[in-house]
């Protein structure tokens, strides 16, 4: 993936992973998304290792997707980045989530929880990659 800046995508992976962490252990809506699971609000700070190595490999995987659609679309502004994160999440993060909490039975409000985070990842990695998208390294 010639020309992609691999420093955006450290960054993007790195600030998803800051956002993961707030909105599923600090944010507001945090302990209610616990309690629509049936998990304890002492879960809250627990980290499943596979999960969260997923999560990695998945946004170092999404980051890198994305910055290549930046380049093909000559996206040089956060803004531009912003808008393709966000068709990315209408297009893709959303139709594939919501069909698969609903048939494993999974509360909207969890549903619509996680579909927010998604939405804000896509909006941070289109930003970061629309903004950087000049510079290689």
């Amino acid at each position: 993936m010639g020309k992609i800046n691999h420093l955006a995508v450290l960054v993007s992976v790195v600030l998803h992973q800051a956002l993961g962490f707030v909105w599923y252990s600090a944010a507001p809506w945090a302990a209610g998304r616990l309690a629509a699971l049936g998990r304890p609000a002492a879960d809250a700070g627990t980290v499943d290792p596979a999960g969260l190595a997923a999560d990695i490999v998945g946004w170092i995987l999404a980051s890198y997707v994305t910055a290549w659609l930046v380049r093909r679309t000559n996206t040089t502004t956060m803004a531009r980045g912003m808008l393709i994160g966000c068709v990315l999440w209408l297009g893709i993060g959303l139709p594939v989530l919501v069909p698969h909490y609903i048939f494993a039975g999974i509360k909207p409000i969890v549903t619509a929880i996680d579909g927010a985070n998604v939405l804000v990842a896509c909006l941070i990695t289109g930003a970061i990659m629309g903004r950087w998208s000049g510079a290689t390294r």
